[in-house]
């Protein structure tokens, strides 16, 4: 018996195990743990049925596809998902191959929309209503790399970065240089599904020499179909 697993982006297959257990023996569970590479690993195992199940699949990540195949398929194998039953006939040889994907936001137009954005500066502090963009995100470097376009406003390009330690969370930051305003702006968001990012929009901006600091909650949500 042989596990695969193939990721996208490439390289990252020795995140993964899988247990695997014997349905007919309640302790025959084993570990199978992979290297980090496609190839995979062979165990030998006695005849039967199977279960494996794939661990270490955390909101990041989803199955893009899952399919067993055999040389003798008396005792039929498949996979579901995250599972596969699996039938083990005398001499047979199985492999069943895992395709996961590092989830990205789904390119195409998204809205953005601010709330209680705040705005402080030496003797003023206020505090306004929501604010709503329209704009487009493309996908970069297999989802590593985001460019955003006009959802701060109609000339804003926010270039955003995932975290290799949390690959939910993008962050970046923008420069803005008007005629009498300038400042630095940090973006915080973290990914709720492919079709939303919740975060903070915040920095400082000087305007006709004064300083003032700004933030807002930001929720960005997909437009298309």
């Amino acid at each position: 018996m042989k596990i695969r697993t193939i990721t996208e982006p490439s390289s990252r297959e020795g995140k993964f195990r899988y247990t695997v257990r014997s349905v007919e023996t309640p302790h025959g569970s084993r570990q199978f743990g992979l290297p980090g590479s496609r190839s995979g690993e062979e165990e030998k195992v006695w005849e039967g049925t199977w279960q494996a199940e794939l661990k270490g699949l955390d909101d990041a990540w989803k199955v893009k596809s899952s399919r067993c195949t055999e040389t003798d398929g008396e005792t039929p194998s498949s996979a579901v998902g995250a599972t596969a039953d699996i039938g083990v006939d005398p001499g047979d040889r199985v492999t069943c191959t895992f395709r996961l994907k590092l989830i990205a936001p789904e390119p195409g137009p998204w809205t953005s929309r601010t709330r209680d954005h705040r705005v402080s500066c030496p003797g003023y502090d206020e505090s306004f209503g929501p604010t709503t963009a329209a704009g487009t995100i493309k996908v970069r470097d297999g989802g590593d790399h985001l460019v955003a376009r006009g959802l701060g406003g109609r000339s804003t390009t926010w270039n955003l970065h995932r975290d290799p330690d949390d690959p939910l969370r993008y962050s970046g930051r923008v420069r803005v240089n008007q005629q009498d305003a300038s400042g630095t702006f940090d973006l915080d968001l973290r990914m709720q599904g492919e079709h939303k990012l919740v975060g903070t929009f915040g920095g400082q901006t000087k305007v006709r020499g004064i300083t003032c600091k700004v933030s807002s909650p930001l929720t960005l949500r997909f437009a298309g179909d």
